[in-house]
């Protein structure tokens, strides 16, 4: 009888032990694992702010202080642009595109294994809004994209997540109009930075007509946004780009306020031209180039034009 109290008391102990020990492990095991999650979104986050730090923009090229009326316009004109200001397009997948287009500029955020060809701008984008002290869903924290490929996001888009997804990026437009705003003159800072002496010479002339031009900010912005800086040496087709820069170096040299912004969208037109011919024939770019030319037409419109995003 008492060898068998002992025996019982010894598997007792040793079960109590094992689990004991598996217990602690797995306690271990998660708060590793979250420490890790923790530290790589702080990484993220930090990385995401060094982008904002815009100290160095020579004044010549800074925006003026927009009032809270051109703030909207642009704010209006982006997300009809991109979104035809529709909630429903704020989370987008083009069917010819490898990637999503979330946001009132349709920011990129990239699956896993998706080989960047053009620069990724959400996540940048929840760097600045943190910054900005937006209380940001945990998830939209993460790198890469949650979403394989097209057809998952489209099995999730009536998700409870997703709906308040779209809220969420309904309710941030103006935070998001701040980012596009800062971006745009992040990236004059590059151009100019890419630049010889003398070239830089002529470019920030040319800037700094356009900027003080009716209208200009929102051209500059909206081009940026739409067709990128012209930096990136995967954003060209036969060795030849379509960005901000190719804009400017095409520009006549004596530009006024009176004739920059006519002279600005010829020139955008031009390149877009430019960018179709020289596309591989598979990109079928024909079909979008109506409304490309019609986009950038709008720059030199005068008020009247645009009045219902005035209003």
């Amino acid at each position: 009888m008492r060898k068998s109290f002992f025996l019982f008391l010894f598997l007792f102990s040793c079960i109590l032990a094992c689990y004991s020990w598996f217990y602690y492990k797995n306690i271990c095991s998660r708060t590793i694992a979250l420490k890790k999650t923790t530290d790589t979104m702080t990484d993220t986050l930090a990385e995401n702010h060094l982008v904002y730090e815009l100290a160095d923009i020579p004044a010549a090229i800074r925006f003026p202080q927009l009032t809270e009326k051109e703030q909207n316009y642009i704010s209006r004109k982006i997300y009809a642009n991109e979104c035809g200001s529709l909630e429903k397009n704020l989370v987008f997948w083009n069917v010819n595109e490898d990637f999503p287009s979330l946001g009132i500029g349709h920011f990129i955020w990239y699956p896993q294994g998706v080989d960047p060809g053009f620069e990724e701008t959400f996540p940048e984008l929840v760097g600045f809004m943190e910054q900005k002290g937006v209380a940001v869903p945990i998830w939209l924290m993460n790198r890469p994209a949650p979403w394989k490929n097209r057809h998952e996001l489209l099995q999730d888009i009536n998700s409870e997540r997703m709906l308040k997804f779209k809220k969420f990026l309904k309710d941030t437009i103006n935070v998001q109009t701040e980012y596009i705003l800062l971006r745009s003159q992040k990236s004059l800072r590059d151009i100019l930075r890419s630049c010889d002496e003398e070239e830089k010479k002529q470019l920030t002339k040319k800037l700094e007509v356009l900027i003080n031009a009716h209208n200009g900010v929102y051209a500059i912005t909206d081009y940026v946004n739409f067709k990128g800086t012209g930096l990136s040496l995967n954003e060209r087709y036969n060795g030849q780009g379509w960005g901000l820069k190719q804009v400017l170096q095409s520009m006549p040299d004596s530009i006024t306020e009176e004739n920059a912004l006519s002279e600005f969208s010829t020139a955008c037109e031009n390149l877009l031209d430019l960018r179709v011919k020289n596309a591989p024939a598979g990109k079928n770019e024909e079909k979008w180039l109506i409304g490309w030319k019609k986009r950038v037409r709008i720059y030199s419109m005068p008020k009247e034009y645009d009045r219902v995003y005035w209003e």
